[in-house]
C-alpha cells in the first residue's frame, strides 16, 4: 500500500495520486519495520494471553483523515466557485453599455461589437458568442453587441437580389429595389449598387434603403460612379457618347471623382449626350455656382445657380432636410432653391434661396464687372467674394417686408404695412412708406470641403459658442435658427438688412448659433439619382 503523507489515507501501490486529496504518492511503499514491536501480556482467567493495542489510536487516526478529507471537499468547492467556470447571467438590458456593466459586475470581461438593426442606436441587441446559461472558462471574453441602427452590412453588394431583400427586409426602414445598367457580366441579377453604400448606417429613416440589381441595357453603367473624371469621360467617349464634365461639390475622397450625371448613373438611356458631375471643394466653389455671361462684351460670371447645390442634406443628430431646384421667374436659367415642404411665394422670385441680393442682373457678379460702366463689386460684401471659401445661401434678396410681404420698391408702396399702389408716391409727394420691417429669413452657411470655418469664428461671424467640430472631410450647410431674431423697422438709421448681406453692408446681426450637431447638415452623397430609377417597393417596414 502507498500512504499519502499528506492526509493518511491508504492508496494501491500503482496509485500515483492519492485518491482521497489528489497529493502525489510517494514512490516506495511504507516498510514494516525489522524490529518486532514489544507487546504486553497479562494474565488472564484460564491462563490466557491477550494482546493489549491501542483501539483508540486507531479511531483518531481515522477521524483525522476524515477531517483533512472534508477540509479538502471544502477547500476544493469554494476554489471552483472562486476561479472555476462562472454562469452567464440572463440579461435585462436598454442600451450595449448596461449590459456590459451587467457583466463587468458578475466578473464577467465584455466588450461590445456594432451591428445593424432596427434598434435604436446603442441599444443592446444580444450576446454574440454565448447565451444565458452557459458556463465560462477563465478569462473568457464576451461580446455585446450593439445597434449602430438600421444599414446597409458589408457583403451585401455582390450578394443575389433575394438573398439581400432578405437581410435588409429585417431592418425596419423602406427597403426599394431598381433596376440599374451595368457593364460587368457577373452582376446581372445580383445587387451593383446600395444606398446607402455597402457597411453604411441608414442616415434618413424616411427615404431607407435603395437596392440596384443588375441589368445588361444600354445606358450609363454604375461602374461610372466615383471614378476618375478624365478616365470616366474617355469610357464613355470611347462608348460613342458626347460627354460634359461639370463641377460640383462633394467630400475629399471623391475630389475630382464622378459624382453624378445627367441622365442619372444606372438609368437605361438610348441617347449619346451625357453630362458628367465631378467632385470639388471650396477652391473651385465658382465653378459649381456661377454661369458666364459675355452678352455685355466682356465676360462676367454670376451666382446664379443654386440649384447646383440641391440635395438631401443630414444632421448627426438625425435631422433631414431637401433642398429642392425652382426655376426662377426673372430668367429661365436661374437655379433657385427651397426647403422641400416649406411654402413660398410663388410671385414673389426673392421669396427663395439664392445668393444674391434683390436688385438688377449684373449685382449677382461675385467676381465684380469689369466693363465700359466702370469697375463694381456689387458683392463685395458677401462671403462668397471673400477668401474663406463659405458662401450665404438665403432667401429675401435682402428686402425689407410691408406687412407679410416682400417689399422690392418697384412701382409699389408701404402704407402702414400694406403694399399699395405706386401711384400714390406721384401723387402725395409728402407720402412715406410706412411699416417697413427688416425679418430674418431662411439662411443658410454653405461650406464646402476646404472652406475655413476657423477664419469665419475670428471674424465674429457667430456670436455664440460651441465645443462641435463639423467635419471638414464633407460639403455641409449651417442652417440658422431664424425665431432667434426680432424684428427690426426700416428707417434713416437702419437702412440696410441687418441679417443678410446686401450690396451696401454685410450683416449687422451675427449668425446666433454656432456650429452644433443640430445646425449642421451635411451633404448625403449618392452618385445614383435613385428618385430617377424605376423602382418597386420590396418592404415598407418601419421602426
Amino acid at each position: 500500500m502507498k500512504y499519502c503523507t499528506r492526509c493518511g489515507s491508504a492508496n494501491p501501490d500503482e496509485s500515483t495520486f492519492c485518491d482521497q486529496c489528489g497529493h502525489t504518492l510517494e514512490s516506495a511503499p511504507r516498510t514494516t519495520p525489522a524490529t518486532t514491536p514489544a507487546v504486553t501480556t497479562a494474565p488472564t482467567t484460564g491462563g490466557q494471553v491477550t494482546t493489549k493495542t491501542s483501539s483508540s489510536k486507531r479511531i483518531y487516526i481515522a477521524l483525522a483523515a476524515l477531517l483533512v478529507v472534508a477540509l479538502c471537499v471544502v477547500g476544493g468547492f469554494f476554489a471552483y466557485r472562486a476561479y472555476g467556470p462562472t454562469t452567464v447571467p440572463k440579461l435585462q438590458a436598454q442600451t450595449a453599455e448596461e449590459a456590459v456593466q451587467k457583466l463587468k459586475a458578475a466578473g464577467i470581461p465584455a466588450q461590445t461589437r456594432l451591428e445593424f438593426s432596427p434598434k435604436r442606436k446603442g441599444s443592446f441587441i444580444s450576446l454574440a458568442n454565448v447565451q444565458a446559461g452557459d458556463r465560462l472558462n477563465d478569462n473568457q471574453r464576451v461580446t455585446v453587441l450593439e445597434s449602430a441602427g438600421p444599414g446597409v452590412p458589408k457583403g451585401t453588394v455582390g450578394a443575389t437580389q433575394a438573398a439581400a431583400e432578405e437581410k435588409l427586409k429585417m431592418m425596419g426602414v423602406p427597403l426599394t429595389v431598381s433596376q440599374v445598367v451595368t457593364q460587368k457580366p457577373e452582376g446581372k441579377g445580383k445587387v451593383v449598387a446600395s444606398f446607402p453604400a455597402d457597411g453604411q448606417a441608414v442616415s434618413d429613416a424616411k427615404s431607407g434603403i435603395h437596392l440596384g440589381v443588375g441589368v445588361d441595357k444600354q445606358g450609363i453603367p454604375v461602374e461610372i460612379a466615383g471614378m476618375d473624371k478624365d478616365q470616366a469621360e474617355k469610357a464613355l467617349k470611347d462608348k460613342g457618347y458626347d460627354v460634359l464634365l461639370e463641377a460640383r461639390f462633394s467630400s475629399s475622397q471623391n475630389l475630382n471623382k464622378i459624382v453624378g450625371s445627367d441622365p442619372a448613373i444606372g438609368q437605361p438611356y438610348s441617347n449619346k449626350r451625357v453630362t458628367l458631375y465631378y467632385g470639388v471643394g471650396a477652391k473651385d466653389k465658382l465653378d459649381v455656382v456661377t454661369s458666364y455671361d459675355a452678352s455685355s462684351g466682356s465676360l462676367i460670371s454670376f451666382a446664379d445657380r443654386a440649384d447646383h447645390i440641391a440635395g438631401h442634406y443630414c444632421t448627426d443628430s438625425g435631422k433631414c432636410i431637401d433642398l429642392d431646384h425652382v426655376a426662377g421667374k426673372f430668367k429661365a436659367e436661374y437655379g433657385d432653391l427651397k426647403v422641400r415642404g416649406e411654402k413660398v411665394d410663388s410671385d414673389q422670385p426673392f421669396s427663395l434661396l439664392s445668393f444674391c441680393h434683390y436688385a438688377q442682373y449684373n449685382a449677382c457678379a461675385p467676381e465684380g464687372i469689369h466693363g465700359a460702366q466702370g469697375d463694381s463689386e456689387p458683392m463685395k460684401y458677401h462671403l462668397i467674394a471673400g477668401e474663406t471659401g463659405a458662401m450665404e445661401l438665403y432667401a429675401g434678396g435682402g428686402l425689407p417686408y410691408c406687412g407679410t410681404s416682400l417689399f422690392p420698391g418697384s412701382m409699389q408702396a408701404c402704407d402702414h404695412g400694406k403694399i399699395a399702389e405706386f401711384s400714390r408716391l406721384r401723387d402725395d409727394p409728402s407720402f412715406k412708406n410706412t411699416g417697413l420691417n427688416w425679418k430674418a429669413d431662411e439662411f443658410f452657411l454653405v461650406m464646402p470641403v476646404g472652406a475655413n470655418l476657423d477664419k469665419l469664428k475670428a471674424n465674429g461671424y457667430f456670436e455664440g459658442q460651441s465645443t462641435y467640430k463639423p467635419d471638414p472631410d464633407r460639403p455641409y450647410l449651417i442652417r440658422r435658427d431664424s425665431s432667434k431674431y426680432q424684428e427690426e423697422p426700416v428707417n434713416d438709421t437702419n437702412q440696410f438688412n441687418p441679417f443678410a448681406p446686401t450690396e451696401y453692408s454685410k450683416p449687422s446681426q451675427p449668425f446666433k448659433q454656432a456650429p452644433n450637431k443640430d445646425n449642421v447638415y451635411y451633404l448625403v452623397e449618392s452618385p445614383i439619382d435613385w428618385l430617377a430609377l424605376e423602382a418597386h417597393q420590396a418592404s415598407s417596414n418601419k421602426k
